[in-house]
């Protein structure tokens, strides 16, 4: 995906004069590839006001978090991927606010590499950027 030709094309010295503004901005960023694992895996829905992003060590483990986070009447939507160039994956948690993030993660909590949590700038407004809020590694 990253490493194609069609994508290399479109990166480094091809990138548009906006792109090229916006990442002038940008400290430690990390583009990532991610083929989605189950159905719902679309836009974040207008009813969120929160998410974690969570690396896990496998698409299984984002999956098993996916299953444990799904089931919790809080949460508003939860997806799982894969990055198959480098074989992590990852689960998208979205839920109402940042309280309800606070969540068991099930049998896949074990295999959490690092996570980052992001809420709106304005509360209630569907169209409001998010910002992150918590972000680390876990050992």
């Amino acid at each position: 995906m990253l490493k194609s030709d069609s994508y290399r094309q479109a990166t480094g010295a091809n990138f548009t004069p906006w792109t090229r503004r916006m990442l002038g901005r940008v400290r430690g960023w990390r583009r990532l590839a991610l083929a989605g694992l189950d159905a719902a895996a679309g836009s974040i829905d207008p009813a969120t006001d929160a998410f974690d992003v969570l690396f896990l060590d496998s698409a299984d483990a984002a999956r098993q978090v996916v299953v444990a986070a799904a089931s919790r009447p809080e949460v508003v939507q939860a997806r799982a991927f894969e990055q198959p160039d480098e074989g992590f994956g990852v689960a998208i948690v979205e839920a109402g606010g940042a309280a309800a993030l606070s969540h068991d993660l099930g049998e896949g909590a074990s295999r959490l590499r690092r996570s980052a949590r992001y809420v709106r700038y304005h509360r209630g407004e569907p169209l409001a950027a998010f910002h992150a809020i918590d972000a680390g590694a876990v050992h």
